[in-house]
């Protein structure tokens, strides 16, 4: 498919339909705890933005861009309600989270690798915590392309959104609820993409992987 000017693509498995813009694909998402939007970078620093754009970092630098990037409790929790849904833990939970499956642990920084195998994470789960309370997912696509958030609806519908950031002057914000069954797939992402991840709620949770 050739990649949409918004740098946005919603598609659907039972319909050859095809979404580029952010309000309509919210009407269809929004209903599953899922919203979109641009973040635009223009108000960076542009030490900030030369590191948003680099195709390799540092440890060094990976900590300076999570440190001027990361969103507070406040932001969190705003972006939560605007997306149309309560926090799956009143207040929002822990800001530093871990998931046990593979001891990631966020915030996070995620840089897509040239050749690097990222199939593991490329089936349908949940993100519960042991006694099933959920997580909330809150993504900043800084750079690159290719990534793909895939969403199963209860009629077995898969959506599938596709990222892109078109230009260097703005970036997507994305948050869903852990509990909908979906994946994150970096497979398609080229080398160079860039995702800051905070996913809070329990301290501890894990990837339930669904048939």
């Amino acid at each position: 498919m050739t990649k949409s000017k918004t740098g946005l693509t919603l598609e659907f498995s039972n319909s050859p339909e095809v979404l580029t813009d952010p309000d309509p694909i919210n009407e269809i998402i929004g209903p599953y705890g899922a919203s979109i939007w641009p973040i635009p970078f223009a108000d960076l620093d542009p030490k900030t933005r030369d590191l948003i754009q680099k195709k390799a970092l540092s440890p060094d630098e990976v900590n300076r861009l999570e440190r001027s990037l990361l969103l507070s409790r406040e932001e969190l929790l705003k972006v939560i309600e605007k997306a149309g849904r309560d926090p799956q833990i009143p207040g929002g939970g822990s800001l530093q989270t871990k998931e046990v499956n593979s001891g990631m642990t966020f915030p996070s920084l995620l840089l897509a690798e040239e050749g690097a195998d990222y199939s593991q994470f490329d089936k349908f789960h949940l993100n519960l915590a042991a006694d099933g309370t959920g997580v909330d997912e809150i993504l900043q696509m800084l750079s690159g392309d290719g990534f793909r958030l895939i969403y199963r609806l209860p009629d077995e519908t898969i959506l599938t959104l596709t990222l892109s950031c078109t230009t260097n002057d703005s970036g997507w914000l994305l948050t869903h609820a852990g509990p909908h069954p979906h994946m994150g797939s970096m497979s398609r992402a080229s080398s160079g993409t860039k995702i800051l991840g905070q996913v809070i709620g329990p301290a501890e949770w894990e990837m339930k992987f669904v048939p």
